[in-house]
């Protein structure tokens, strides 16, 4: 009986060692698992800052393309709207030009128009004085031959 309550007292202490070797195990595990969860974590929560960053910057990227391309596009729609105000002030002034070219035109074919009319009616006036001077002189011979020929 002695040898059976050794015999399980050595089994009851080696069961023991067991346990006591299965919990450090366990306890191992648990810390390994612990350890690697928490560098998972670690990297994962690197790479999501490195990614943040990154898309950050890409972001202020994109916003500096962004705007620069508004400012040139506002840039040029100033540039065609004075281009624009430039041009409808040339043609502003062109029909305006044309208008007084016009005016000065018809001015002056107006005065041509009177000094032709004045010249002719000078020349239709020197005319009848030439024909009045002519017929005159026609009458004033005829008058003349007319006396001559009761004379005679």
């Amino acid at each position: 009986m002695a040898k059976i309550e050794e015999r399980l007292k050595a089994e009851s202490q080696a069961r023991a060692k067991a346990e006591q070797r299965l919990r450090a195990e366990i306890e191992a595990r648990a810390s390994a698992e612990q350890k690697v969860k928490a560098e998972t974590e670690k990297m994962l929560l690197t790479q999501h800052r490195r990614y943040s960053v990154l898309a950050e910057r890409v972001e202020a990227q994109a916003k500096k393309a962004i705007a620069a391309a508004e400012a040139k596009a506002k840039e040029r729609i100033r540039s065609y709207a004075t281009t624009l105000n430039q041009a409808e002030e040339k043609l502003a002034k062109a029909k305006e030009m044309a208008k007084t070219e016009a005016l000065t035109r018809a001015k002056a074919e107006e005065g041509l128009l009177a000094s032709a009319k004045a010249e002719a009616g000078k020349a239709k006036s020197e005319e009848r004085q030439r024909i009045e001077a002519q017929a005159k002189k026609a009458i004033a011979a005829a008058e003349a031959k007319g006396e001559e020929k009761i004379r005679s």
